[in-house]
């Protein structure tokens, strides 16, 4: 089953660099342990992964710490099927809506997202 972050407003983070906005959040933010294996009969392996996040009003801010034994890391193009790579996942979704946004990152920083109503 899926588990919910609990992002806390923080628009401080809207004035840190990149780098510092990570170390804010890594160390003032509750991690959430990812702790769910999706596809089992594909692999068993589980690298540590916890994310925390927080929003301004002008950003959202999703920090993931992953710890594993080795990693990929050949799409450098957004859009590129960087679930191939090692890679975090992140979905958005409001209360009062079927539709969904879906964000993929692999560990260089290349980004796939899409907006959907269904799971293709």
């Amino acid at each position: 089953m899926a588990k919910s972050a609990q992002f806390l407003r923080c628009n401080a983070l809207d004035a840190l660099s990149m780098k510092e906005c990570g170390e804010y959040i890594e160390n003032n933010f509750q991690k959430l342990y990812v702790d769910t294996v999706n596809w089992p009969s594909v692999t068993a392996y589980q690298p540590i992964c916890a994310v925390m996040g927080a929003y301004s009003d002008k950003y959202l801010y999703a920090h993931f710490v992953v710890r594993e034994n080795g990693i990929l890391a050949e799409n450098c193009k957004n859009l590129s099927p960087v679930a191939n790579d090692s890679c975090v996942e992140f979905f958005l979704k409001t209360p009062t809506s079927d539709e969904y946004w879906n964000f993929e990152f692999n560990c260089i920083g290349a980004v796939n997202a899409s907006h959907r109503v269904t799971r293709p």
